[in-house]
């Protein structure tokens, strides 16, 4: 090894990486830089060859990287090496050729970039942007390099467990993972695809990698992980929404403030006899040409006021033909625009019901009328026959009973009515109540001989709970259940 003195206090102190090597790949000189970085001490950087520095550089691989920079002198190109411990890192490099004392060398200025505040905070902070963590993955090496965000969305904090070997276990079609990166390394096909992984609950993670080439060599491949689950989330509920709005028997409109049919569910195309086609170039006045310029500013300006509008319409069918329906517009205000969401409902079935029931009530009243008539005319042709209620008579003598019944009817006096049994006492009882102010209150009848002495208090006036042995409950008595009536006490002589 050829030493050269002319190393400088102002190269060792400059903040980049400066390394001499000869055509062997020899490190000749290291700045302080350097060292540091790496963690090697002086001596021990005069003592390492570049394949020590960057474990993807072969023999062949450095001959013609050498004849490169020979030729064009100057030659800029990205890089991994590795530190004393074995950390892995990026940096950029600047290789440069001259000769000194007949002696030829390559002098290599580097800067770290996988530090670099930069472009670290850039895409660190993707993860606030979009959940987005990058990876590279070096073949010649076999080390992986991946951002802080790539490492949380997986939960680790060990870039291996980020290598592909590792990776396809943490997702469900692990063998698609597995195939797609088979074909990344082999083929240089690049993917974009979205994968659920092992997870409880399962998240949803998209995958993006593509090959870089050094003519038709691959030497590293890069991808991007993001976590999309919120994204797939409000997906598959909108999917839900529209299978429940699709599958409802109601017909569901969405309209802008100038009748354009925008959104509408399927039920249209079987109720309204529309194809799809038709359906999506089609606006209200098309569908619906009983609809006016004058009516369709007047919903819309309610539906702005109210922000409901509710009425019933008779909808057409592509035909011609209509049917009944409740309609019930809702204003909607989206991205500065009005809109109509409008649910309509087929009252067809209603309406025929209501129709029945109208025609039932018609009916009803017409029999009712009828009754009444009949009865008037029954009652007429009993009161031919009859006198007071089913009394019947012949004698001079009883038409004068009857004639004092009649008078006294009106009157709230207590009437006494004697006469031998079977002569009708409880017939002119009647004829007095139905002739009285208190016909339409009852008329309460009691057989008083039939009364034991011991229940005669009760039956009359009634009792409360527990008065006597019996007595369960509270019992109403008769002179009060004929209040606003008549009570008519038979064979009253037999009370004691």
């Amino acid at each position: 090894m050829v030493e050269l003195n002319i190393k400088s206090l102002v190269l060792d102190n400059l903040p980049y990486e400066i390394v001499w090597l000869d055509s062997s790949g020899n490190v000749v000189y290291a700045n302080e830089a350097f060292c540091k970085i790496l963690g090697y001490s002086k001596k021990e950087a005069t003592q390492l060859t570049i394949t020590d520095i960057n474990v993807a550089v072969t023999p062949e691989s450095w001959q013609n990287h050498w004849k490169e920079v020979v030729e064009k002198r100057v030659v800029n190109f990205p890089a991994i090496h590795k530190t004393k411990m074995g950390k892995f890192y990026n940096v950029g490099v600047f290789a440069q050729y001259f000769s000194y004392n007949g002696m030829e060398f390559l002098c290599g200025i580097g800067h770290e970039i996988t530090e670099s505040n930069f472009y670290k905070n850039l895409v660190d902070n993707t993860k606030d942007i979009g959940s987005v963590g990058g990876w590279e993955l070096n073949l010649q090496s076999g080390s992986l390099l991946a951002t802080t965000c790539a490492l949380e969305i997986f939960n680790t904090v060990n870039s291996d467990d980020l290598t592909p070997s590792k990776i396809i276990h943490k997702f469900k079609n692990g063998k698609r993972l597995e195939s797609l990166f088979g074909q990344l390394i082999k083929k240089a096909a690049d993917f974009d695809e979205i994968f659920e992984t092992t997870d409880f609950p399962p998240r949803y993670i998209r995958a993006i990698a593509k090959p870089s080439l050094k003519g038709d060599e691959i030497y590293k491949v890069s991808g991007v992980y993001q976590d999309v689950t919120e994204i797939i989330q409000r997906d598959n509920d909108l999917e839900l929404y529209k299978t429940i709005i699709d599958n409802a028997q109601d017909l569901i409109y969405v309209y802008n403030d100038k009748a354009d049919l925008l959104h509408y569910s399927e039920s249209l195309i079987d109720k309204l006899g529309y194809s799809k086609s038709e359906l999506d170039n089609s606006n209200m006045f098309v569908l619906d040409p009983f609809i006016t310029q004058e009516f369709w500013e007047f919903h819309f300006d309610e539906l702005r006021k109210k922000g409901i509008h509710r009425f019933e319409w008779l909808t057409s069918r592509k035909d011609g033909t209509k049917f009944p329906v409740d309609i019930t517009a809702s204003h909607l205000r989206y991205n500065g625009v009005d809109y109509s969401c409008a649910v309509v409902r087929d009252i067809t079935v209603k309406k025929n019901r209501d129709l029945e029931l109208c025609e039932a009530l018609e009916e009803i009243k017409s029999l009712k009328d009828r009754l009444e008539n009949e009865n008037e005319y029954l009652q007429e042709e009993i009161s031919r026959k009859i006198n007071f209620n089913n009394i019947i008579y012949t004698s001079d003598s009883y038409k004068k009973v009857l004639t004092k019944i009649d008078q006294v009817a009106y009157t709230d006096t207590t009437v006494l009515i004697t006469g031998e049994s079977g002569t009708g006492k409880e017939l002119l009882a009647s004829a007095i109540h139905s002739n009285s102010r208190r016909k339409d209150r009852p008329l309460i009848k009691i057989n008083c001989a039939t009364l034991p002495k011991e229940l005669i208090e009760s039956e009359l006036f009634g009792h409360k709970k527990g008065a006597f042995t019996g007595a369960v409950t509270n019992k109403m008595g008769k002179f009060t259940l004929a209040d606003g009536g008549t009570i008519f006490l038979d064979e009253i002589g037999e009370m004691p």
